[in-house]
């Protein structure tokens, strides 16, 4: 008897029962290590030849953008009290002592509002920063 229809088989259900499994435990994974996405941190970056990415975090977006630099044609960013989805270069950021993502470490927080980043600040021992994202840092575009 031939063994490699057999391996086929146990291959072909191996692969089925991986792809049921990603599916089962929902949500988008960050482009750049696989981390599931929490949708109030995500941030979306589109290069300028191909489909948007979703990233897990702001760390994570930046090392995609550091390694494609000159190739983003746009960052779009999560609100964190409204969960809107707002391009970056009207967000506010805040550098604070809450962790957003274990694994990266990242404790950059977006929000639509000043006054919402600033007692984000207030409140975590925070600090209102330029956005991490533009090349000439120190302007928010006020």
């Amino acid at each position: 008897m031939k063994k490699w229809p057999i391996i086929v088989i146990v291959i072909f259900l191996l692969i089925a029962l991986a792809t049921s499994f990603m599916k089962r435990s929902g949500g988008d994974r960050c482009a750049l290590d696989a981390t599931k996405i929490e949708p109030i941190y995500q941030v979306d970056v589109t290069p300028t030849d191909g489909k948007t990415l979703k990233f897990c975090c702001i760390e994570c977006s930046k090392k995609y953008i550091a390694a494609n630099r000159g190739k983003v044609s746009a960052v779009t960013v999560t609100d964190e009290v409204t969960g809107k989805r707002i391009d970056a270069s009207i967000a506010w950021f805040v550098e604070s002592s809450i962790v957003t993502n274990q694994s990266t470490g990242n404790k950059i927080h977006v929000f639509a509002e000043k006054a919402d980043a600033e007692k984000h600040a207030k409140d975590f021992s925070g600090t209102v920063i330029s956005n991490p994202f533009m090349i000439n840092h120190g302007e928010h575009g006020d």
